[in-house]
């Protein structure tokens, strides 16, 4: 009886929710404890206090590690070079085994950015055109959630800095 009421299917969808997010945070996490360009990528993000910056770093280290994120059914981004116009000069420290709660900390960065609905990048059978849309239409739907989502950053960012003190 319980099973078939409206609080059940509402109760097991926000479970389901939370596996799902569990499962791409952990697999995000996991490949930059596997790639340290991509784990630098990512730290780089977390460092930088420009939202717009932040997203494109997340970006760029979506598609450096798109062979293995293709194992995982997320969104199609268009990561047109001309989205993504810069290049980068860092220098890749191999990553030791024990950072792997680190990693993985930084996976669910990075999830949160590329999933979340809030950020309009969870597409629907469609192909946002971003160098017509430039921008100033992502910075315009980055501001949701501002608040938690920067909170959230400079707690990472914190354990970055003592990764990198390390």
């Amino acid at each position: 009886m319980f099973m078939q009421t409206e609080g059940f299917m509402k109760v097991y969808k926000n479970i389901l929710k939370l596996l799902m997010f569990a499962f791409f945070s952990f697999n995000f996490g996991y490949a930059s404890y596997l790639n340290p360009k991509l784990k630098k990528l990512i730290l780089d993000a977390l460092k930088n206090s420009n939202y717009i910056q932040s997203l494109k770093y997340s970006l760029e280290a979506y598609k450096l590690n798109e062979d293995i994120l293709k194992r995982i059914k997320g969104p199609k981004l268009d990561l047109s070079s001309n989205f993504l116009p810069f290049q980068f000069q860092h220098t890749f420290k191999p990553v030791s085994k024990n950072d792997f709660l680190t990693s993985f900390s930084l996976g669910l960065n990075l999830n949160y950015i590329l999933y979340d609905p809030k950020y309009n990048l969870k597409l629907k059978n469609t192909k946002i055109d971003y160098n017509r849309q430039k921008l100033s239409y992502l910075k315009e739907k980055l501001n949701i959630e501002y608040t938690f989502i920067s909170l959230y950053l400079k707690v990472l960012n914190l354990r970055c800095t003592l990764w990198n003190s390390s």
